[in-house]
């Protein structure tokens, strides 16, 4: 509904976990395609090597995103988990903002700008 694409979508298989791991070498083929990457997991890790990165023009672009703006690690607090559910009126909203910055002069909710060497 934002007007962007999902190169990672898949249809659904029951035999698969939403949450499974995608190496490096499955994104790589992705990476010359991105205008920007989101990373959705409160667990992200940077990737092993320096070469990931560095095949990402979203990287040096610095459009990446984290979708921790609503987020106390300390406390263990993630709204995404919570309030994105009910709200996807303000998800789209950041993702119309992620996508077309110009369009939302309003903050981000979920979403935040990643600076580099950053991942949640």
């Amino acid at each position: 509904d934002a007007g962007g694409t999902n190169l990672m979508a898949r249809a659904e298989d029951p035999a698969r976990w939403p949450s499974e791991t995608v190496s490096s070498e499955a994104l790589l083929p992705l990476a010359a395609r991105t205008d920007l990457w989101m990373i959705g997991d409160i667990h992200a890790v940077p990737p092993r090597g320096r070469a990931v990165l560095d095949a990402f023009p979203a990287w040096h672009a610095g459009r990446l995103y984290g979708n921790t703006g609503r987020s106390l690690p300390g406390e263990d607090v993630h709204d995404w988990y919570q309030t994105a559910v009910v709200r996807p009126d303000w998800v789209l909203g950041d993702f119309v903002k992620m996508l077309h910055p110009g369009l939302r002069p309003e903050p981000f909710r979920f979403l935040k700008p990643l600076p580099r060497d950053v991942y949640q």
